[in-house]
């Protein structure tokens, strides 16, 4: 079957390794420390992915789930500051995204997706499938999922 022909995939597995690199990740999965890793790698497609500018978390995954650049998104640091008040700065949520995340566009198009503890996935919001909060959910919060009784 040639490329022209292929069936689209019918499900598709994103994992992110924040702050992993391949120097790092390859010597582990020849040593066979991470051999679920190395299984993957052997049967699934992968690649190298260059960061954003700046190189930080909060835009860098915001970028991956959006497919835009922080010029779109309007992801640039850890840190929300409104305009003007430079003291009411507070961690970034997903409200903060001015573009679509990938799972909201795929629930467009009708399609089932799972999220588990990505960066800028909190609060939560409906899904068709399920999405848990992240790791910078404010304490006070707890970790948060849709649909609610996930959490249990």
């Amino acid at each position: 079957m040639n490329s022209s022909q292929a069936k689209p995939a019918e499900r598709v597995l994103v994992i992110g390794l924040d702050g992993a690199t391949w120097a790092n990740l390859s010597h582990w999965v020849e040593r066979g420390v991470m051999p679920a890793l190395g299984r993957l790698l052997a049967e699934g497609a992968w690649g190298v992915l260059n960061s954003t500018t700046p190189a930080l978390t909060p835009p860098a995954w915001a970028s991956l789930i959006t497919g835009t650049n922080p010029g779109k998104h309007g992801i640039y640091h850890f840190r929300h500051t409104p305009r003007a008040d430079y003291y009411a700065r507070r961690l970034n949520t997903s409200r903060d995204l001015s573009t679509p995340t990938i799972w909201q566009r795929l629930k467009y198009h009708g399609k089932r997706v799972g999220v588990f503890n990505v960066p800028l996935s909190s609060p939560v919001y409906p899904v068709d499938g399920f999405i848990t909060s992240d790791a910078f959910t404010a304490e006070t919060a707890g970790m948060t999922t849709h649909p609610a009784e996930l959490a249990k």
